[in-house]
């Protein structure tokens, strides 16, 4: 398949792409799945056309969004706590800001929105074969701690 070589700007195409791209690693990550190196915006890739692929990409991107959004909000209520604090020792001291429940709330509200979106796309991916074969695993270990459990009851079962 030929490669297209299309001319734009970092900004076209961020905004091609859906824009708010979130750092993860090296690479930066669209929601339509395209990446961009970190080191150089110039090298771009377009979103991959495999549905499968596609949908894991989405998945690394809203789990690096939703990795931001608490790292942000657990910040915002921290430093509101803080500056509560130094309100309170301090008439000097400026307190957090008045709409500080409501910024929590709305951070809160897009957590939520982002794990219910993840959750969405745990059930829409198929599992590779390596997490086929980790789950067979975990499966298997489950069982042969099941049945030695219940060996040591049926031994505990017999006194004399």
């Amino acid at each position: 398949m030929p490669r297209t070589i299309t001319i734009e700007s970092y900004a076209e195409f961020s905004a091609r792409h859906g824009g708010n791209p979130v750092p993860n690693r090296n690479v930066f990550l669209f929601p339509d799945g395209a990446k961009c190196s970190a080191e150089n915006r110039d090298m771009r890739e377009e979103p991959p056309t495999d549905p499968q692929q596609l949908l894991r990409f989405r998945r690394l991107y809203v789990a690096t969004r939703l990795e931001q959004e608490v790292k942000a909000f657990n910040t915002f209520k921290y430093d509101c706590h803080e500056r509560a604090q130094a309100a309170a020792r301090c008439s000097a001291a400026v307190g957090p800001p008045l709409d500080a429940p409501a910024q929590l709330r709305a951070g809160k509200a897009r957590i939520d929105a982002l794990r219910a979106e993840l959750a969405d796309l745990d059930t829409r991916i198929e599992p590779t074969a390596s997490q086929l074969r980790e789950q067979s695993r975990e499966e298997a270990t489950r069982e042969r701690q099941s049945a030695l459990q219940s060996l040591l009851s049926d031994i505990d079962a017999v006194h004399i």
